[in-house]
């Protein structure tokens, strides 16, 4: 596209100018291909088709003379060489085609194709509405069916729409201004009594939903839409579980007009009929829909309330303004469409890579919702054009706007390209905290390790709706940015920079896991909002705009006011709405604006307690702004309203986007006034009584590996202690309450001791009897069935006790009230004759007489110096890992 541009500045003179144009074009293209080929030895670069957005114009055959002006190069470049091919416009739209009167892509000459674009047509409807471009005419036509090149009409408007932003806005200056939203005065009308849905799914006894629908849900129904099926298939409205199902079934039930509910047209259009009457299987669920409604009790709007009146999302105004930064966008899925089985690639370039979604929900306010073993996939065909475009540049950014389902999931691929498990072009995966970043080049392998991954006590990742960024160039290598900060992790400077010539054309684009869709190896689980592809490292001021501007369909809705301050000027409250997700709507920043241009306020008015109602009554939950007390006034109310408060809050969805109807309620406005008393609050009762804390604790893991360290004089970096205590740590005890002690943690200290022991005594059989023996004169060199008595179990005993104990060893004391009496212990671990000590609590505690015999007894090959070695090593991890190295 850029090259376009450039080329055409060149060639203004009319006759030669379009010869001269191509040509420059042509040999652009090939030099980039040419100097591409020569960075590597990759033959896959050389092969690679040229994409699709530089060679657009070359697919239709135009000779005519070229633009005349820089506004006609952008037209041609942004709407008529997306629109001219004979798949699409080019057809009819043309001098000689069936709808010539109307050639906005005329074949023959450009400036007449941009002249009939910007003109009306017999409705006096501009074809292009520059100002407003969803209300283009040729993006209304094909919205309602005309002509689209795919089987959803939206999709196509969606994509001209998208032309004609980058037409109007430029795409290649990147704009960050965007059209400016064109308020209108809504539908004005009052909160309606509304039926409300009930609690929980048995409210209403009788005539519960738990008694008339979900039944016949159940019973016809569970084959698919219940988690229990064969092939489960949200929305999961056929649980056996009825409040499940009630909460899934919600959005499909109108209970204002039950036989505009979904379950009812889904059966009329002949969806999984239980009957051979698909009308009386309608009826069926259509009735029972009726007498659960019918039993609930009208909400009425309190005849107190100091209140607003209603909209409605129909009577809203799509929040349509402000431009992305699209340059170099090369893919992009918004997850519009919110049905089927296809999330559509609306980025205007071809070949379009529409993903197939399997074990996947669609979400409300755009996105899908992936479910375990769900993913969503491109052919590899159309995948092919992430690497014709991104091995032309050497450069590419994911961007991608997830929640997180939780945050334990590790290797979870939440983007891919890939051919394996373990071969890929690029992937953003998600391990716990982080996000991890594999990117295929001369200085990775084939998998694009090693990987990048974002510092793990930072804990970027959080299971929220978040906006992460991750970029490639061969200078920089690759950055990770989350919510518009760079997060500080980056390629070293030695192994930054690198090409792509190693990439293979033959992967696919895959969401949720790798291509071959391994169950639990790398699937990955949660909610996506929006996912491109740039073909081009974005800064951090294009990832800022990007940020700035959100993700998913917004509204504004104004709420008007005017009858409660008598203003005489189209007074509204209006606030920024986005529907979240399938449970929630998300109002933000509200703001007080009057709809004549002139307007000012010429007194303070008041503004306290304003609350949003749903369903003629005020919602229970997200209630942020019953605190606000402020006035409109005219120092700070501008052209663009004055803001009430900068926060926002989610309120619960009730009947569904279609259906509910919002209003919003005042404690004080203007001189009209709703005087609320808060009830008092229930005093609280007594906390009960909680046993006791322990008085003692346990040491964690490091505090236990430096215990052992310390008390044997094995160092920690030792490479078998290192080895085994990194092996077996998340095993150890993480916390010092002893209540939380666990046999998995017992059973980690035991081989932990065991380790030290063994290279302890490996150590002291090596000093051979010096004086540095840690085992003052044990004699090592003597077989087990004859080196223990009492007086060597104390060699082994007495040095690992004082140890333990920090006692001195001329008076075996210390200066600690809690120790334990050392005779004691010595007494209860190697007293002679003794084989077992009786503790309090009756357990048995085996001492070293004991074990020395069954270690001797057990022995079919006792006279050996080996044997001696684990009997000396047991003896010590016995001791090693006792409670005298674990209580603190």
């Amino acid at each position: 596209m850029k090259l376009e541009r450039t080329a055409i500045k060149f060639a203004q003179t009319p006759g030669v100018a379009y010869q001269v144009w191509t040509s420059i074009r042509l040999a652009s293209v090939l030099s980039i291909s040419l100097v591409l080929a020569a960075c590597g030895d990759s033959p896959s670069v050389e092969g690679n088709a040229t994409p699709s957005n530089i060679t657009a114009a070359l697919d239709v055959d135009y000779s005519g003379e070229p633009p005349l002006t820089d506004e006609v190069t952008t037209f041609k470049t942004e709407f008529w060489n997306n629109l001219a091919g004979s798949d699409k416009c080019g057809q009819c739209h043309t001098s000689g085609g069936a709808a010539s009167g109307f050639a906005f892509v005329d074949l023959d000459n450009i400036n007449t194709a941009f002249a009939r674009a910007i003109a009306t047509n017999n409705s006096g409807d501009l074809i292009v509405d520059r100002s407003s471009p969803n209300l283009s005419r040729v993006v209304v036509k094909v919205a309602g069916g005309h002509q689209c090149w795919v089987s959803n009409p939206q999709i196509c408007a969606d994509i001209i729409e998208g032309y004609i932003d980058n037409w109007v806005n430029g795409t290649g200056s990147g704009s960050t201004a965007g059209r400016k939203i064109q308020l209108t005065a809504p539908i004005v009308v009052d909160p309606g009594d509304s039926r409300n849905f009930p609690g929980t799914a048995i409210d209403n006894g009788v005539d519960s939903f738990a008694n008339t629908v979900h039944p016949i849900l159940t019973q016809h129904c569970d084959s698919c839409h219940s988690e229990a099926a064969a092939v489960p298939q949200p929305p999961f409205f056929a649980n056996a579980d009825a409040d499940s199902s009630y909460e899934a079934a919600k959005s499909k039930i109108d209970l204002d007009v039950p036989a505009n509910s979904r379950f009812v047209s889904r059966l009329k259009e002949l969806h999984n009929c239980w009957t051979s009457n698909c009308v009386s299987d309608a009826t069926e669920i259509q009735n029972a829909i009726a007498q659960f409604a019918g039993a609930i009790t009208l909400d009425v709007l309190n005849p107190d309330f100091v209140n607003s009146k209603a909209i409605t999302f129909s009577n809203a105004i799509l929040a349509s303004g402000g431009s992305r930064y699209e340059d170099d966008q090369i893919a992009l899925w918004e997850f519009k469409t919110g049905t089927g089985s296809v999330a559509y690639d609306t980025s205007g370039v071809e070949p379009a890579m529409n993903l197939d979604l399997t074990n996947t929900s669609w979400i409300l306010g755009y996105g899908i919702d992936i479910n375990a073993g769900g993913r969503a996939s491109a052919t590899t065909a159309s995948s092919k054009k992430l690497t014709d475009h991104i091995q032309l540049t050497g450069s590419y950014s994911i961007e991608a706007w997830v929640i997180p389902g939780n945050v334990t999931q590790e290797n979870a691929r939440i983007v891919s390209f890939s051919g394996t498990p373990d071969d890929r072009n690029f992937a953003l995966s998600q391990t716990m905290y982080n996000y991890e970043f594999m990117n295929r080049s001369t200085t990775t392998d084939s998998g694009g390790d090693p990987s990048l991954m974002t510092d793990a006590n930072d804990e970027d990742l959080q299971s929220s709706l978040q906006h992460v960024v991750v970029t490639f160039d061969p200078v920089q290598g690759r950055r990770i940015y989350v919510n518009s900060v760079f997060t500080d992790d980056s390629d070293a400077p030695t192994s930054q920079g690198g090409n792509l010539t190693d990439w293979s054309d033959t992967y696919s684009f895959v969401l949720g896991n790798e291509f071959t869709g391994d169950m639990g190896a790398n699937e990955w689980i949660g909610k996506v909002r929006m996912v491109a592809i740039h073909n081009s490292a974005l800064n951090q001021s294009q990832i800022s705009q990007n940020y700035e501007l959100g993700v998913g369909q917004k509204y504004f809705m104004l709420f008007s006011v005017e009858h409660i301050i008598n203003s005489g000027v189209n007074a509204y409250v209006y606030f920024e709405v986005e529907q979240y997700d399938n449970t929630g709507y998300l109002f933000n920043q509200p703001k007080f604006i009057s709809l004549d241009d002139q307007y000012s306020p010429t007194t303070s008015i008041p503004v306290k307690g304003m609350r949003i109602g749903v369903n003629g009554r005020e919602t229970v939950s997200g209630q942020v702004y019953g605190n606000l007390d402020t006035s409109i006034n005219s120092t700070d109310y501008t052209a663009d309203g004055q803001l009430l408060s900068s926060l926002g809050t989610v309120i619960a969805v009730e009947k569904g986007p279609e259906a509910d109807e919002f209003f919003l309620t005042f404690e004080l406005l203007g001189t009209e006034d709703n005087v609320r008393v808060e009830a008092e609050p229930i005093s609280p009762i007594a906390p009960p009584d909680i046993e006791a804390a322990a008085s003692i604790g346990t040491k964690t893991f490091d505090e236990i590996n430096h215990t052992m360290s310390v008390v044997t004089g094995i160092a920690t970096t030792n490479t078998a202690v290192e080895t085994l205590y990194n092996t077996y740590k998340q095993q150890f005890p993480t916390v010092e309450n002893i209540s939380a002690f666990l046999p998995s943690h017992q059973m980690a200290i035991a081989q932990l001791a065991m380790t030290y022991c063994d290279q302890l005594v490996t150590q002291d059989i090596a000093l051979n009897n010096s004086a540095s023996q840690y085992f003052t004169g044990f004699q090592f060199g003597v077989t087990a069935a004859s080196a223990f008595d009492s007086a060597s179990q104390d060699q082994i005993l007495e040095p690992l006790l004082e140890r333990l104990a920090n006692l001195d060893a001329g008076t075996q004391t210390n200066n600690l009230s809690t120790t334990p009496d050392y005779a004691e212990i010595k007494s209860a671990l190697g007293g002679a004759g003794i084989d077992t000590q009786t503790l309090d609590t009756g357990t048995q505690l085996l001492n070293y007489t004991s074990l020395v015999a069954t270690m001797q007894n057990n022995c079919t090959a006792c006279d050996t110096t080996a044997r001696t070695k684990e009997i000396v090593t047991a003896m010590c991890a016995a001791t090693l890992g006792s409670s005298l190295a674990i209580i603190q």
